[in-house]
């Protein structure tokens, strides 16, 4: 059986906290990203029964609109459910990996669901969960 100091129990928690911390940062500066930054574009094209075919392929781009004015309010809903994930296993002290463990399929789930859209950008922050769930002690190897 393998004994486990204080100073190497500390140090687990700390290097657990840091990967949370970036995990949830990660997620916080995706979600602004897609809600502030001019990710979509408005374009313009008009064309007729006879124009001819190469004119019909330019298109004229009139702006750009952040996800918050193409979506609505309720997109800051959706964008924020990964950070509200990455946040709930620092409210679980004493079963923290099994938290961990948890959050980070929840967060794959959704990852896989946008998939197509903004899902893959989310994919960093479950990675650092479940790095964090690996680098915690399970409840029966903790120092009492």
């Amino acid at each position: 059986m393998e004994t486990r100091t204080v100073s190497t129990v500390f140090r687990q928690a700390k290097s657990q906290s840091v990967l949370i911390a970036i995990a949830v940062l990660w997620a916080t500066g995706v979600a602004l990203f897609f809600l502030f930054a001019p990710t979509y574009e408005t374009a313009f094209a008009s064309y007729g029964p006879d124009t001819p075919a190469s004119e019909v392929a330019r298109t004229e781009i009139r702006g750009h609109a952040t996800g918050l004015e193409v979506n609505g309010p309720h997109i800051i809903f959706v964008l924020s459910i990964p950070i509200l994930f990455a946040l709930l296993p620092l409210a679980f002290q004493r079963h923290r990996r099994a938290a961990l463990l948890g959050v980070a399929a929840l967060t794959l789930c959704f990852c896989s669901l946008g998939a197509l859209s903004v899902g893959v950008f989310y994919l960093p922050g479950a990675l650092l969960l479940l790095l964090a769930a690996a680098t915690t002690q399970a409840e029966s190897e903790r120092v009492v």
